[in-house]
């Protein structure tokens, strides 16, 4: 055996030695979390800006919050304004219509009301009816239901038909225009309540 035999050999053990430490080394819990320590560093020091840019983000956003609901109201507010000027003109338009109704209302209760005895009870539901479309106190639903039911019949009518009183020619036509205004009126002061 040479001495060049002897060296190889010798480095070759040696070699395979370390190459045998190396892959056993690599394969440890130490070298594990070496390597892991290695890769959270670097990512780590690789997302630092982007960490850095969202905190910035964030605490503009939160300084911006307060303004922009301040500027949002305030939008809001000033969006608003040409609606509010147009319902206030409509509220003017309006008026004399819901007036003309009640009025034609009231009209109708004097156009029924009959001095007959007959109709007596059927008068003094008008002129409960003609209180309340005056502004007075709301009928009763009762006196409300039952004049509904008196207004039907005379609306109904037909000459020769017997209803229990006196109907005249004209009253078929008023009844039902006073129909439609009584409910009229109370959808009116129902929207005028706060």
């Amino acid at each position: 055996m040479d001495i060049a035999t002897v060296v190889l050999a010798v480095g070759t053990a040696f070699g395979g030695g370390g190459s045998a430490f190396l892959w056993l080394e690599t394969r440890t819990q130490s070298a594990k979390k070496r390597r892991t320590d290695e890769i959270d560093a670097h990512l780590s020091a690789a997302l630092q800006p982007v960490k850095d840019d969202l905190t910035a983000i964030h605490a503009k956003l939160d300084g911006d919050n307060e303004r922009t609901a301040v500027v949002i109201k305030v939008a809001i507010a000033e969006s608003l304004v040409p609606l509010r000027d147009q319902l206030a003109v409509l509220n003017t338009k309006v008026e004399p219509l819901w007036t003309a109704l009640i009025n034609m209302g009231i009209n109708q209760t004097n156009v029924l009301h009959q001095p007959d005895p007959r109709r007596t009870e059927v008068d003094g539901l008008l002129e409960e009816l003609q209180s309340e479309l005056q502004g007075g106190r709301e009928m009763t639903l009762g006196h409300f239901t039952k004049l509904r039911h008196y207004l039907q019949l005379i609306k109904m009518w037909e000459p020769g038909k017997d209803i229990g009183f006196p109907v005249l020619p004209a009253e078929p036509t008023s009844a039902a225009i006073l129909l439609a205004i009584m409910d009229l009126s109370r959808i009116r002061r129902k929207q005028e309540k706060p």
